[in-house]
C-alpha cells in the first residue's frame, strides 16, 4: 500500500511511496509524484533469458525495478544499473538493500553519451533498457523534472540508446527494450545494417485493439529474419489482467518472447 504524501511538497523530490509489486514480493520506493513504475520494467525484466552467474546491464535504471524482478527471478546473476539521475540511484540503493538483492545487483550513476569509466571495458551477457518514449519537443513536458528526464528525450535520442546497449552486450548476448510502438522503425532501423536477431513481441491491450507497447529483443552476432510474434493479450473484456499477464505482474514468471505467447 502507498504511504500518505502531502500535496503542498508537490515538487519535492524526497516525498516517496512505498508500493508493492509482484504480487506484495517486493517493495519499491519512489517519487510520490512524476513518473512511477507502471507494468513495462516489469514485463522488460522478465523478457531477459538470463541464465545462472550471467551479467546483465540495466540502462536507465530508474529506481532499480527492472533490476530487482529480474534478480527475484533469478538468483544467481549479477545485475549493474546506471542512471543519470542522483536522486534515482539513491532511491535504487534503498530499494536493493531493503529487498535483500544487495548481493545480486550493483548501481552506478553515469550517462550514456559519456559512460563512467568502470563502464568503458565492460560487457555483458544481457543489456535491457526502458528509454524514453518521446523525442524531444514531441509532448507536452510535466510539471516535474524526473517524470520529463524518464519519459521524454534529453542529451540521448532513441539511437544513442540503441548504439549504447549494443557497445554493451556481448557477441551471442541480447539486448531488450520495451517501448512504444510507434518508435519500433526507429530501433529497426538502427540495427538494420548489424548482424543481429530481432525479435518483435508486441503487447495489446485488449483483443482488437492497437498494440501501445511492444518489446523487442536483439541477438547481437545472429543472422536469422526478423520474427514478429503474437504478442501477448494484456486485460480481459472485464479490464482484469489476462492469465498470461497475472503469471507475470503477479508471480514474477519469465516471458519466453519466442513463444510468441496471446
Amino acid at each position: 500500500m502507498a504511504l500518505p504524501v502531502s500535496k503542498s511538497t508537490i515538487l519535492d523530490l524526497n516525498q516517496t511511496t512505498d508500493d508493492r509489486i509482484l504480487g506484495g514480493k517486493l517493495i519499491i520506493r519512489q517519487p510520490a509524484f512524476g513518473y512511477r513504475v507502471a507494468i513495462d520494467p516489469i514485463f522488460l525484466a522478465a523478457s531477459i533469458p538470463a541464465k545462472e552467474e550471467e551479467t546483465i546491464l540495466d540502462v536507465g535504471t530508474g529506481v532499480a525495478a527492472a533490476a530487482l524482478c529480474l534478480a527475484f527471478r533469478q538468483k544467481n546473476i549479477n545485475i549493474w544499473g546506471i542512471d543519470h539521475q542522483e536522486h534515482c540511484i539513491q532511491l535504487a540503493k534503498f530499494n536493493v538493500a531493503n529487498n535483500q538483492l544487495h548481493d545480486k545487483i550493483d548501481l552506478i550513476l553515469g550517462d550514456i553519451v559519456n559512460p563512467p569509466p568502470t563502464l568503458q571495458s565492460k560487457l555483458f551477457d544481457h543489456v535491457m533498457a526502458n528509454p524514453p518514449y518521446f523525442p524531444n519537443g514531441a509532448t507536452k513536458p510535466s510539471p516535474y523534472s524526473h517524470k520529463v528526464i524518464s519519459k521524454i528525450e534529453s542529451t540521448a535520442t532513441l539511437e544513442d540508446w540503441v548504439d549504447f546497449c549494443w557497445s554493451k552486450v556481448k557477441v551471442g548476448g541480447t539486448i531488450t527494450f520495451i517501448q512504444r510502438t510507434e518508435r519500433l522503425p526507429e530501433i529497426l532501423n538502427v540495427v538494420s545494417n548489424r548482424a543481429a536477431e530481432i525479435i518483435i513481441f508486441p503487447l495489446w491491450p485488449k483483443i482488437n485493439k492497437a498494440s501501445h507497447r511492444v518489446i523487442v529483443q536483439i541477438y547481437k552476432g545472429k543472422t536469422k529474419p526478423l520474427k514478429l510474434t503474437a504478442g501477448m493479450v494484456l486485460h480481459q473484456e472485464n479490464q482484469n489482467y489476462s492469465v498470461p499477464a497475472e503469471f507475470i505482474l503477479r508471480h514474477g514468471h519469465a516471458l519466453i518472447l519466442k513463444e510468441g505467447l496471446v
